[in-house]
């Protein structure tokens, strides 16, 4: 009997007290952005499951005394059927614009706000339809990296593909580290 592997956030080496940011290093995030398609006859939301590889910095201090921590992301992608088009919907970070997790108090880092903003590509079918859009997923953290409980707002304009509207509604972190 074959086993099943499963998808897991992971970050290397030991853990520092659960309300603190860790060490500078990389993680491997996996999540779960979601899409409502709309044409004049009917409408579908489609799950894009996703993989982000990003690396921390050393937390700073901010002037009021909360910590914060500067992401840069290193790859993106995310990618889902939809029977609207009649094909795959994937997305590609194109770059980084602004990224961070901000701490939720002076007293504990955790929980805290994390913020991604970045350009990306659409494809569908392999051709580029879309390209350098403005995405923007802000949300509320329990820890980092995210857990199962974690869900980010990614609404932004909408965009078409082939007369069909494409939006982005929320995203939520599908594993736990």
């Amino acid at each position: 009997m074959a086993t099943r592997s499963r998808r897991t956030s992971r970050r290397s080496g030991p853990r520092p007290p659960a309300h603190r940011f860790d060490e500078p290093g990389e993680y491997v995030i996996y999540s779960t952005p979601m899409f409502l398609l709309r044409t004049a006859t009917g409408e579908e939301l489609v799950r894009c499951p996703s993989r982000m590889v990003i690396a921390t910095s050393t937390p700073i201090t901010r002037r009021n005394g909360v910590r914060q921590v500067k992401l840069t992301l290193k790859e993106w992608e995310a990618s889902g059927y939809s029977r609207l088009l009649g094909g795959r919907l994937h997305h590609k970070m194109a770059r980084q614009l602004s990224c961070f997790v901000r701490g939720g108090s002076k007293a504990a880092d955790l929980p805290g706000l994390m913020s991604i903003s970045l350009r990306f590509d659409t494809y569908f079918a392999g051709r580029l339809v879309q390209q350098s859009r403005i995405g923007k997923a802000i949300g509320n953290i329990s820890a980092f990296p995210p857990r199962k409980t974690d869900i980010f707002d990614i609404s932004s304009k909408t965009f078409k593909v082939s007369n069909v509207q494409v939006q982005g509604i929320m995203c939520a972190c599908s594993s736990q580290a």
